[in-house]
């Protein structure tokens, strides 16, 4: 049963690898065996697939639901209110008097939602004082959707809305946007030879680091995060990748779009590779820097890297154990030095 405010999160967005080995696994699969596990043909020909890139954006992610005419704001983690807010979203929502257009613009096209289904609109919360260092910084703060989706009360999809449809989401004189009226970028990917793809992917996140295209949309120029890549498989699926400019990565990268896992020697050196500033900045992000909360950053931490970096692990033999002491014992340092 679907409470009357209940918390659904956004998906995790992970690296090129991760996306390539999901469409391998998705498109070599046969069926299953007596014993009911999968059976995989590894020499069938993999797709070439169309992805379309928009930008990221550098601020806190932030949500609207709506279940039978009840609406309510979410931050990645938390549901919120004008009085337990982030950044000031749900206030910004409870003020802006035409929300209820794209409720009912969802309401028209694809049926009105059932007792225990919400429809949600992600997007980024961003400019103003939310994030430094990006061209959007100081911009007057705005809601930027880039999905919209209808859930059931366990969170699983039941409809992404199509793209044609997010992009007539918008109020912008209350600074509402959607992410495709900024510049969109278009990528086919063999996956037979996904290396052959990486140069392309680098050279446009690097423009985009370079130049934001969002904040050369709104006339200031400056650095801008990466791209997020997505290719719509069927109404209850997606295909997603992120790419990180270097200045943004939570890792020590080679390569901005990796392919392959990277060897790595010991513990130790994998630990300095993913547990860098950009990470533990953006677990400062989700939990506050006081001392109270110092095990919830830590807990935060590591399982943000085992989430990403789990086939590294796996791969290089490395003693999973170990491997979150130290990133424990790095993530508790941080913290101590700037705790209040």
């Amino acid at each position: 049963m679907l409470q009357k405010r209940q918390l659904f999160k956004y998906q995790s967005i992970e690296q090129f690898r991760h996306c390539i080995k999901m469409v391998q696994h998705r498109t070599s699969y046969i069926g299953k065996d007596e014993n009911d596990e999968p059976i995989y043909d590894w020499n069938l020909p993999k797709p070439t697939l169309t992805f379309t890139g928009t930008v990221k954006l550098h601020g806190t992610n932030a949500s609207i639901c709506l279940r039978n005419g009840f609406q309510w704001e979410q931050s990645r983690n938390n549901i919120l209110t004008p009085v337990s807010d982030n950044a000031g979203f749900s206030k910004f929502c409870s003020e802006i008097p035409f929300i209820i257009t794209l409720w009912t613009a969802i309401g028209e096209t694809f049926g009105y939602t059932k007792e225990d289904e919400v429809d949600i609109i992600f997007g980024e919360w961003c400019g103003g004082n939310i994030q430094g260092g990006v061209a959007i910084h100081g911009l007057p703060k705005m809601f930027v959707i880039f999905e919209a989706c209808r859930r059931n009360a366990e969170g699983e999809i039941i409809q992404y809305f199509p793209k044609e449809f997010v992009e007539t989401l918008k109020i912008n004189e209350y600074n509402i946007y959607n992410i495709y009226q900024f510049p969109t970028f278009t990528i086919d990917i063999d996956f037979n030879f996904p290396e052959e793809s990486q140069q392309k992917l680098i050279e446009l996140t690097q423009a985009v680091e370079n130049e934001c295209p969002v904040g050369k949309y709104f006339g200031k120029s400056g650095v801008g995060e990466g791209i997020v890549w997505t290719h719509q498989v069927d109404e209850k699926n997606l295909f997603q990748f992120k790419v990180v400019g270097e200045k943004h990565s939570k890792t020590k990268v080679k390569k901005l779009a990796e392919v392959d896992i990277d060897e790595i020697k010991n513990a130790q050196e994998f630990v300095n590779n993913v547990v860098t500033e950009n990470r533990l900045k953006q677990g400062l992000e989700q939990i506050r820097p006081e001392k109270q909360y110092i095990g919830q950053f830590v807990k935060w931490v590591v399982n943000d890297v085992m989430k990403e970096e789990h086939d590294t692990i796996t791969n290089n033999n490395l003693n999973e154990k170990v491997v979150i002491s130290l990133i424990q014992k790095k993530a508790s340092q941080y913290i101590l030095k700037i705790a209040t």
